[in-house]
């Protein structure tokens, strides 16, 4: 799904990253962190709970920086709660805010402009500069934010106030 390049980009583990692994016990839960650090990294929103959503690559590239075997997400998957833990703090390290009603307006602008050009390739490039630059984090699958992005995509921006726009959270 991503090449060695990208992961390195995207994935690699920085010094402040490892100040905050170091506050994780166990080498599980270490592995663990780092693993949803950099899936918030890549795809711009936490992995799913319940079941953990693991990306097998991903969790081999963040275990070979921790020097630990890739295995050990096994007991990580299964503590539920320290995954939403996690998932608390890395959001406050990160810096991160939710996907709102703001943010969901902005969206559907550029989901608007794309389809007028009949260009949807366009779209991608808005969206993940747009998450990047504003630190958004998007919640749920991908398709949860197309769908409702199509909800207000079918509106006049200017009909939608951001208070009314929702949270995706």
């Amino acid at each position: 799904m991503f090449s060695r390049d990208q992961l390195r980009r995207a994935a690699s583990l920085t010094e402040e990253d490892f100040v905050q692994l170091g506050k994780c016990r166990r080498p599980h839960n270490r592995l663990g962190f780092a693993y949803q650090v950099a899936f918030v990294r890549l795809f711009y929103r936490f992995p799913q709970q319940q079941p953990l959503e693991l990306f097998e690559e991903l969790v081999c590239f963040s275990a070979a920086q921790l020097g630990l075997d890739a295995e050990l997400i096994e007991l990580y998957r299964n503590r539920q709660p320290t995954i939403s833990e996690h998932q608390q703090t890395i959001a406050g390290y990160l810096r991160l805010r939710p996907f709102t009603g703001v943010a969901t307006l902005c969206l559907a602008v550029s989901c608007i402009e794309s389809r007028t050009r009949r260009i949807s390739s366009k779209l991608r490039p808005v969206v993940i500069g747009y998450a990047s630059i504003s630190l958004i984090l998007l919640s749920g699958p991908m398709m949860k934010a197309v769908r409702t992005v199509a909800l207000f995509a079918a509106v006049r921006p200017s009909d939608v106030s951001p208070a009314s726009a929702g949270s995706m959270l």
